[in-house]
């Protein structure tokens, strides 16, 4: 079964030393629009293509953006060539996925069609458990990252021992002597706040 939260994976910050934080801010906004993700994603819209640097790279289909033929043909050839000419596609400042990949869906790819028949019923949605981590200065964070380390040391170690359940036990038993416990009842009170 996979979860998905919805929340994406990166953050975008305005620090303390930006001269400007509200027109940081508006340009945020506006990279979040579906016109600014548009713009630093697909491109200009249009008919007519001519390179990979000028003129349109999609157009509108049923309500549906859609590369233009010529310009998907080269991105696919070069991706990294194509992006450092045009820069397109590259922004993830504020990724929205369901608008990254409106583009690349297409309804008429069969095989597509067939691997979401058998896997959409192994996704779940559950927002609920976007669970932001603790204050890495709060007890709980320094917590946090102590079990962090530990889970490293132990990763492997448990990799590579003949006693696997044992030093799993060992591990557990570590984590929970530095106080995991207070970590847990951190990430309950938040997942009833999310709920």
């Amino acid at each position: 079964m996979e979860i998905r939260t919805g929340t994406g994976w990166l953050a975008t910050v305005v620090p303390k030393s930006c001269k400007n934080p509200e027109r940081a801010v508006r340009f945020l906004e506006y990279l979040s629009s579906v016109e600014g993700h548009s713009d630093v994603s697909w491109g200009v819209e249009g008919e007519e293509y001519k390179s990979v640097e000028e003129a349109a790279n999609w157009h509108m289909v049923d309500g549906k953006p859609v590369l233009l033929e010529e310009y998907l043909a080269e991105k696919n050839a070069d991706w990294g060539g194509v992006a450092s000419k045009n820069g397109l596609g590259e922004y993830w400042l504020t990724c929205n996925e369901l608008l990254w990949n409106l583009v690349w869906w297409d309804n008429t790819n069969e095989e597509m069609n067939k691997y979401n028949e058998w896997f959409g019923s192994h996704v779940q949605f559950r927002p609920e458990l976007d669970i932001k981590s603790p204050s890495p200065d709060s007890e709980e964070g320094i917590i946090q990252q102590k079990a962090y380390s530990l889970l490293q040391q132990y990763s492997v170690e448990m990799i590579f021992t003949e006693d696997f359940e044992g030093k799993y036990q060992e591990f557990i038993n570590k984590v929970d002597e530095i106080g995991m416990d207070r970590v847990e009842a951190y990430w309950t009170e938040e997942y009833r706040g999310n709920m």
